[in-house]
């Protein structure tokens, strides 16, 4: 929900009316006069991009996904209409957006690292991508990665455009914090995702409730906000007892209904039920999952089974049934062992946060081209380290000519073949850099078909901004600056 609250704010500049009504949870009047605002002549082509761009995240609010991908679609038309880089970073945050909503975490994050790690996307890009990547990670359970890339976001923010979107980055800081304190805590502590939680400590729930409750006046301007505030309020260890003010489970899922969020729905009703299973609270918690828990093979079809069968079997065991809690907990096991080598393993590291590099042959921008020209993508990886790897080459593999290859690449993803190539060459070979200290600059990128050392020079530094010697001295990057985690731990 906060995504999409950060998404509407980015809108604002551009369509305050309709920022408006997203963010007071307006949804169906938002959508009907977005949706006719489509086809008005005499907007720029920003304000139309945005615009696009906006009604495809309503209907992935809604719950219309497929109608939500088509518009994606639809929007890259009006993408190509401000520049290159626009359409390969903003299709790439929509193609993020559709797979945090479908619960594949892995793929969005992908996809959200694409563009942060991307110098030459624009900040406001960048600061969204490493958002999302954020949130990508807590739904794996990777708290410090998730801690790591929302303070990276912070800062990328502060230092470049503070004002209302750093104040829903804060948000989303303590929704990371809230969402650690609820699942890393001892009722929860045989959760298969979140039970280590990479060996990072949740914040103090006593401390993370007056936070929320200062966040939840500061932003009762906005009922989208507002309303996910207290959801991550209520679910927090002891909040039942301690924040009636703050309503009940009822009343924030009526927000969803009223709102049109369906899309919301599901995801909500797991997180206040791990609040109030957490809490022992399990006759209420029963209630809330009632809509999802119609039998057990509704829960193995469900795309958040993983959680649900986790939940299933903390309210068989409350029940005195052991055999089908232990049952469900297997299940749930081995959705998590799934979820580790599918969702995870495809998880690229980020230079932006001061780690090692993303591996080449990420295929968040494969997935974007139709499919003969996946192909196209794939032959090129397949063949990076050919000297003489060509465009005419790669069109030949596929059967189309040169001209088609060159407008397809520019259209889906920005870029023309070449500039994929030399872009996924100058990857490699940054990264063989910082892994190969001793070897020489020429014989590393001569491994990746670079053999003109001045080429090679431009390449570099148009990718990166720095030479490949500077790249060795400064491979530890920058020491990160404090992250919400860290001003929670000093408060305590």
């Amino acid at each position: 929900m906060l995504m999409f609250a950060l998404n509407a704010k980015r809108v604002q500049p551009f369509h305050s009316d309709l920022s408006g009504m997203v963010l007071a949870g307006d949804l169906g009047t938002a959508f009907s006069i977005g949706n006719a605002r489509m086809d008005r002549p005499g907007d720029s082509p920003l304000s139309s991009a945005m615009l696009a761009n906006l009604m495809g995240r309503i209907l992935l609010a809604i719950g219309r996904e497929e109608d939500a991908q088509e518009a994606f679609e639809r929007a890259k038309r009006n993408y190509r209409d401000v520049s290159r880089s626009f359409i390969k970073a903003h299709s790439t945050l929509d193609q993020g957006a559709v797979y945090l909503h479908l619960n594949r975490p892995g793929r969005a994050a992908e996809c959200f690292s694409e563009v942060a790690d991307d110098t030459a996307s624009d900040i406001s890009c960048r600061v969204d991508g490493l958002a999302g990547l954020a949130v990508s990670m807590l739904r794996l359970g990777e708290l410090r990665t998730a801690r790591r890339a929302m303070t990276a976001s912070r800062q990328l923010c502060a230092s470049n455009e503070p004002g209302p979107v750093l104040e829903v980055l804060d948000c989303l800081s303590l929704e990371i914090e809230a969402s650690a304190s609820t699942r890393c805590g001892e009722s929860l502590s045989d959760h298969a995702l979140w039970r280590q939680a990479d060996g990072e400590s949740p914040s103090d729930p006593a401390l993370l409730r007056q936070m929320l409750d200062k966040a939840i006046i500061h932003h009762s301007g906005s009922a989208l906000i507002e309303t996910r505030l207290k959801m991550l309020r209520h679910a927090l260890p002891l909040a039942q007892e301690a924040s009636p003010q703050h309503g009940s489970s009822e009343e924030m899922l009526g927000f969803l209904q009223r709102s049109k969020m369906q899309g919301f729905e599901t995801s909500v009703r797991i997180e206040l039920a791990l609040g109030l299973l957490a809490q022992g609270i399990n006759h209420t918690a029963n209630d809330v999952l009632k809509a999802l828990i119609r039998d057990e093979q509704s829960v193995r079809r469900n795309r958040y089974s993983l959680e649900l069968e986790y939940c299933l079997s903390k309210l068989y065991q409350a029940q005195g049934r052991p055999a089908e809690a232990l049952r469900a907990y297997k299940l749930h096991s081995q959705d998590a062992l799934n979820a580790i080598r599918k969702e995870l393993a495809r998880v690229p590291a980020l230079r932006t946060t001061a780690t090692v590099e993303a591996p080449v042959e990420s295929d968040a921008a494969q997935l974007r081209l139709p499919l003969r020209y996946r192909k196209a993508y794939q032959y090129m990886l397949e063949h990076i380290a050919d000297a003489t790897l060509s465009v005419r080459e790669v069109a030949e593999h596929i059967g189309v000519t040169e001209r088609a290859l060159q407008i397809a690449f520019r259209t889906y993803l920005g870029e023309t073949p070449a500039e994929v190539i030399r872009s996924r060459r100058m990857v490699g070979i940054r990264s063989d850099l910082q892994d190969e200290p001793e070897k020489a600059v020429l014989d590393i990128a001569t491994r990746w078909g670079m053999r003109n050392r001045s080429t090679l020079a431009q390449a570099y530094r148009r990718n990166f901004q720095e030479t490949p010697s500077q790249t060795r001295r400064d491979c530890e990057g920058p020491a990160p600056r404090e992250s919400l985690h860290d001003m929670v731990a000093q408060a305590a």
